[in-house]
């Protein structure tokens, strides 16, 4: 009898490991009703699976593995969501989770947040950071660097813009300009806050120096 040839074993394709995901600080996410805390979530499971460099098809895969609970019951009722092989791309998923977790109503609230945005008693380091945490919802008033600018410009202080002497040629640039002006406006105001203290200390105030009254000396 001719021995029947045995079967080859197959090449394993070894993909990466769901729990690397994790290990790289990738959470679960059970659902929420606050758009910010999904909003929060997404991003930082975009930079894990970016900082691992994920294609576009495993960024999919391992997003929807960290979904349960009413997250992931969310997930099964989106068309094509069940489909195999899979039909859905990644931008699918970011699309459907920003309509799910970030409606309308919060975006266009976030949008005003921007149009509103104003520098006031922020630091212009801290003035630029909500600035771009909120530009990403007015994305057509700052579509060109152009744009950024002008719309950074107008939410800084009227003291820091008069410092400015000439117009930034780019937003980095007036960046840049804005915080060299808040740094020489904030040594001004330490350098005048000392001088007054010593010119009080050296001028005590009448009746605290010892002058003499009408009654003491006698008239």
């Amino acid at each position: 009898m001719t021995p029947q040839p045995q079967p080859q074993p197959q090449d394993v394709v070894v993909d990466k490991n769901y729990e690397v995901v994790r290990r790289q600080g990738a959470k679960v996410f059970a659902g929420t009703t606050d758009p910010a805390e999904a909003e929060e979530w997404l991003r930082n499971t975009e930079r894990v699976l970016d900082r691992i460099k994920c294609t576009s098809e495993q960024k999919l895969r391992y997003a929807v593995s960290l979904l349960e609970k009413d997250a992931l019951d969310w997930w099964k009722t989106v068309p094509g969501s069940k489909n195999r092989p899979i039909t859905l791309t990644w931008n699918d998923l970011l699309k459907k989770f920003a309509d799910k977790y970030t409606p309308p109503v919060y975006r266009n609230r976030k949008k005003i947040e921007f149009l509103e945005l104003k520098k006031n008693e922020l630091y212009v380091v801290g003035y630029e950071l909500q600035f771009v945490r909120l530009s990403k919802y007015a994305p057509k008033e700052v579509s060109t660097d152009e744009l950024r600018r002008d719309w950074f410009e107008r939410g800084l202080r009227l003291e820091i813009r008069e410092k400015i002497a000439i117009k930034a040629p780019s937003y980095g640039a007036l960046l840049e300009a804005a915080l060299r002006a808040e740094e020489t406006s904030l040594e001004r105001s330490s350098t005048e806050a000392k001088r007054k203290k010593l010119t009080s200390n050296l001028n005590p105030t009448l009746g605290q120096s010892g002058a003499v009254s009408f009654r003491d000396s006698g008239f």
